[in-house]
Parts: structure tokens; sequence; C-alpha cells
């Protein structure tokens, strides 16, 4: 019999780590395996190439085929009243009835304590699998919540493919519901999953930063009067986010310090930022293997965010390597409460942002303080290794509230 106490089923592979969902992947596999629990990964995906050997080793193999009866009764948890239902909001997302029986296949074989889901449709993967297990949707970011904060900065005209969408993703929601366990990085996205998941037990468990990758390197020079925006740019906030600050926020920056410079580093240049380059010290520079160097390169990172919900990863990065930040109060959505906020510059609009830049890049020496006091912060509040600890604590709760006592042999009759 299999010793695995956790499995991770997920839509993507744990690597590369070129979105939030891969990196929680990556490192809920690996805060779980220091705490000594036996832990395994799947996906559809398979294992990348350059896979680190860690991840590489706690990956197990995708099924190719499954045999009728596994296919059957993976189908059988996406029946009931909502069973027409699932099957056409499955269809709409492109995926058929069973492509995912493989998840039931691997639970059979390894006998997990327990699973956990990541990824928009992991909801799909944990339905199919049985009742007797303790099936957890590690969800994150609320999509519902997500789309809705798009809303208020929009024309009406784009309003009712916006709610169809909204709609489509909170009928995913309801009718892949009832699962054992949800977690959200943040209260708000945990009040939208839980309203409309109704999972047995619902906890926050915020995003982390990998503090040895992401550290400060002081021997890099610093470029007076730069700044720097990293992430994907083809994902709406951040897309809307840089426009917003080059039309508003960058020219009375460049007013008021002649020959200041500002890079935009991500994947997936989207077709509406390209022009962007054309403004006077705006530099596209896309698609790089490390944005580590751009980042202890420039004096201040920007987090323009005007929509959006979860944590930001990058905010995470910027102030694990010591940079001074600044923001917006959206960039700050979904950190926790129970702990100070980090110390960046706030601006809550276009003129408070060209102000707390204007200060940062007019007293480098407050600012490399800001850098300090951030690296300090990331240390306390925002390592993952309470990932792996949340999670377990999780497991039980979810065991407790189904009167369940966390032994296999309850799979076993399931199965």
């Amino acid at each position: 019999m299999s010793e695995t106490e956790v499995l991770i089923l997920s839509e993507f592979a744990a690597w590369p780590l070129d979105h939030g969902g891969r990196l929680r992947v990556a490192y809920l596999a690996r805060s779980l395996e220091r705490l000594g629990v036996s832990v395994k990964i799947a996906s559809p995906e398979g294992v990348a190439a350059g896979t680190p050997e860690d991840l590489r080793r706690l990956t197990v193999g995708w099924p190719d085929r499954v045999s009728e009866e596994v296919a059957r009764e993976f189908l059988r948890g996406w029946g009931g009243v909502l069973g027409p239902v699932r099957r056409r909001l499955a269809r709409h997302q492109g995926i058929e009835a069973g492509c995912y029986g493989g998840a039931l296949e691997l639970v059979r074989r390894l006998r997990p304590r327990a699973v956990i889901g990541v990824g928009q449709h992991a909801p799909l993967m944990l339905h199919g699998l049985p009742r007797g297990l303790t099936r957890i949707w590690y969800a994150a970011d609320d999509v519902v919540a997500f789309l809705l904060s798009c809303v208020r900065r929009e024309s009406v005209t784009r309003w009712p493919s916006r709610m169809y969408e909204t709609l489509l993703h909170a009928g995913l929601e309801v009718g892949f519901g009832g699962l054992d366990g949800i977690v959200g990085v943040s209260e708000g996205d945990l009040r939208f999953l839980s309203m409309l998941g109704r999972p047995r037990v619902g906890r926050v468990i915020p995003n982390g930063v990998d503090l040895e990758v992401f550290r400060p390197e002081r021997g890099c020079a610093v470029e007076p009067k730069s700044a720097v925006f990293w992430g994907r740019l083809d994902f709406e906030p951040n897309v809307d986010g840089l426009l917003w600050f080059v039309k508003r926020v960058w020219p009375e920056l460049r007013s008021l310090h002649g020959g200041a410079r500002f890079r935009v580093v991500g994947r997936g240049m989207h077709r509406s930022l390209e022009r962007l380059g054309e403004v006077e010290g705006v530099e596209l520079v896309g698609a790089v293997d490390d944005v580590r160097p751009y980042a202890w390169g420039s004096s201040v990172t920007v987090l323009p965010m005007r929509c959006g919900g979860g944590i930001k990863n990058k905010l995470l990065e910027a102030l694990a390597m010591g940079r001074p930040v600044a923001c917006t109060d959206r960039a700050l959505t979904g950190l926790p409460t129970d702990h100070r906020m980090p110390p960046v510059r706030l601006g809550r609009d276009a003129e408070g942002l060209v102000s707390a830049m204007d200060r940062l890049w007019g007293n480098p020496a407050t600012a490399a303080h800001l850098g300090h006091q951030a690296r300090s912060w990331a240390e306390r509040h925002a390592g993952w290794d309470r990932a792996g600890a949340g999670f377990m604590g999780m497991i039980e709760d979810c065991e407790r509230a189904a009167g369940r006592d966390g032994g296999r042999a309850r799979l076993a009759r399931a199965a």
C-alpha cells in the first residue's frame, strides 16, 4: 500500500514558476515535505523540461488512459440533480466529462489521506473522487471576486459580457461545490469562495515568497530615478494598471525628474501595451530569464494596480528583495490583517503615486531604509513554511467536520 499522505492534483505542472498557480503547487509540496509529510504531485501536463530534481521526485505521472469502470465511477461523482448542469458548465470551459478520470486512478493507486486540488477547474477533478476522502480546493484567488473588481472601472457597454463571464464562473463554483474544504489567500477571497462553494471548512492561507531566491543584493548598482514593474503582461490587472500609470502618473514624474526611466518586464505582451515603448523614458523589456537584476538595479518598484484580488506575488518578491515599493491601495488587497501592513509608500490615486515616488527618488537614504524594513517584514510574515502546517491543520479540521478519523481504511471501503 502506498504511503502517500497528501496528493496534490493540479491543472498545471509545478514548473516553470511563471504564474501563481505553479508557485503554489511547488512551494506547498516543498513545505509539506519539510514537515515530514509524504506528498505527491500529479498534473495532466506532466513534468516540464528543467524541473528541479526535488519537484521531479515528488511528481507522479498522470495516467495515459483509464478503464471504463474507473471512468464511470469518476463521472458518478458528477451526477445527481446538478449532473446535466455540471457537464454543460464543463463543456463550456472546454473540458469534456471524464478527461480528469485519471485523478480517480491515482487516488486508488496511492490511497492518500487527503487530496488538494489546485487550479480554477480543480473542483471538477475533486468531485469525481470518493466521498470518504478529504477533498480540499486550494482556490487561492476567487475568480468571481476578481471579475467584479474589474466591473467598476469599465464602460457600461462591457458590463453584459463581463457579467456573463462572472455568472459562468459563479455557476462552476456552485455546481461543483460542497467539498470538504476551500482555501483562499485572503479573507475577501474566502468570503466569496465559501458563499458560492459551501465547503464544510474554509481557511485563509496566504501566499508566501522564497526568501532565499528573492533576497537583497547589496553589491548591485542602483540607477537613480528609475522604476520597474514586472509580471505577466497579458494579465488584466497588470495591463490596466500599466496603461493608467503611463498615462496619468508617468508624465508628471518626468516633469519633476527629467531623465527618469521606467522599465516593464514580463511575458505575454498584450497588444495594448506595445505602444508604451514610444513614451519618453519607458522601456518595454519583455520576457527575461531572471527579473531580479532589474529589481535590484531600480530605485523603486511600482505596483499601479486598480483592480484584481488575492495577494500580489510581485509585491512579496519586491519586499523580500529589500526594494522600496510605491503602490496603490489595490496592490495591498488581500494581505492578512492580523499583523501590520508592509512598509511601502502608498498612493491612492495618480497624484498620490506621483508624490510617493517623488519622495523616494528625492531621498535615497529614506528609500534605502524603507528597503531594509521591507526585507525584515518579509522575513517575519511572508515565508512559505507556514503553508504546509496550515494545510495539515486544515485536513484535520475537515476530518473532524466530516466525522472521520484520518485512517486510510475508510478510503479502501469507499473505493
